[in-house]
């Protein structure tokens, strides 16, 4: 689970909805009805006469997911470190659309009773369930009956059914935690690196570290799939979220039909399953495939400390002075990271000559053989790669 997942994962306790890593549990509350509010992390409610919901009395309320844009990781630069952020949407839970039956009593048909039994709409809610007839079932005739069929739906009854809704909004808030919290809690275990490569390097360390190898995209040195990744996961959490529809948990447990015969009609009333909660038992990372499979991350060969004058590290991107000649060459190997020089041959050139063109020294970029490094140069506003004995080499 990882010290992350161990932060929110109490029981049968939801997490906190905020905007940041901070972590924080708060259990589940009734809702009041008609754009509730449910403190910390609130969400907005709307009960909605029984015709507005599309599929009653099958479907009782409907709660879908707001999906937070992100554009991936950037790298922000602090004097000759780096440290990367994530470029979000701050989560906000009132963003969700949830939606419920409201109280009151809906017509939905009729009743007709005969010799041969019961029709009509009222016949799927006669078996299934534990039925109770008040004051008792009619008892059929020689000829048929019919019956107005109505539903009620008590207060008690949609307060529940708004509750259950809160439950998506819970698991949703866990996905959101799994996914975008996650990675911004592992961010803020980054300390500062000399290189992209390198802050890179430790960040996907740290997720590995922690059990969330899941969150790394195919490619983590392409910044914006990061983005695309996190929102897949995300969607994925809250997709599990469809557990609690496909186990029948937010269904009645039991009917009640009453019956007056004054006025010819059966009114049908029901009791709600119990609430599960726990929104840990729904929303599983452990479900979501990786698409990171190495071991870890290949550092690029730039990232490399680079041996200079025996005991003298010299980590790319450090930027570096000489003294004597130095070679311009055009045989630095192509990267995605770097441009490529124009071909130049391999003119000696007057290393003072060069420093005469640059305002504060170069970047090395990674050795080039035992005796030399790469180094990246400003010059006649191109860049070029230039080849330097590592005994010339001073850092600034």
């Amino acid at each position: 689970m990882g010290r992350f997942g161990q932060a929110i994962s109490e029981g049968d306790q939801n997490p906190r909805t905020t905007a940041d890593a901070t972590i924080g549990v708060v259990r589940a509350a009734p809702l009041d009805l008609v754009h509730a509010k449910a403190g910390p992390g609130a969400f907005t409610y709307t009960a909605l006469p029984a015709d507005d919901i599309m599929g009653f009395p099958k479907v009782l309320g409907v709660t879908t997911c707001w999906t937070p844009e992100a554009s991936g990781l950037s790298c922000r630069e602090f004097g000759d470190q780096v440290t990367l952020v994530l470029e979000q949407d701050a989560y906000d839970a009132e963003r969700h659309d949830s939606v419920g039956a409201q109280e009151g009593s809906f017509s939905f048909g009729t009743a007709a009773l005969q010799e041969s039994g019961w029709s009509g709409t009222i016949e799927p809610y006669l078996a299934g369930r534990p039925l109770t007839w008040r004051p008792s079932e009619p008892e059929p005739g020689a000829g048929k009956v019919v019956y107005s069929f109505r539903i009620y739906i008590s207060a008690d009854t949609a307060a529940d059914i708004a509750v259950r809704e809160q439950e998506h909004i819970s698991d949703f808030s866990y996905a959101w935690h799994y996914s975008f919290g996650a990675l911004n809690w592992a961010l803020a275990q980054l300390s500062p690196q000399p290189s992209l490569d390198l802050a890179l390097q430790n960040l996907v360390e740290i997720l590995i570290g922690d059990g969330a190898r899941y969150l790394i995209p195919a490619a983590p040195r392409d910044l914006a799939s990061w983005g695309k990744r996190l929102r897949s996961v995300y969607t994925q959490l809250c997709e599990q979220s469809k557990k609690r529809d496909n186990n029948f948990e937010h269904e009645p447990r039991s009917y009640v039909l009453d019956v007056d015969e004054h006025e010819r009609t059966i009114t049908l009333q029901f009791q709600l399953k119990e609430l599960k909660g726990n929104s840990a038992g729904y929303i599983l990372p452990s479900q979501i495939d990786a698409e990171f499979t190495s071991d870890g991350f290949t550092p690029d060969a730039r990232s490399a400390p680079i041996a200079v004058g025996g005991a003298t590290d010299l980590l790319p991107g450090t930027r570096v002075t000489w003294d004597g000649p130095v070679k311009l060459d055009a045989s630095f190997p192509e990267s995605s990271c770097f441009e490529t020089m124009d071909a130049t041959g391999d003119a000696v050139m007057d290393g003072p000559a060069i420093h005469d063109q640059i305002a504060d020294g170069v970047e090395v970029l990674q050795a080039n053989g035992d005796d030399c490094v790469w180094v990246a140069v400003e010059m006649e506003d191109e860049k070029r790669y230039v080849s330097v004995r590592k005994s010339l080499l001073t850092s600034m």
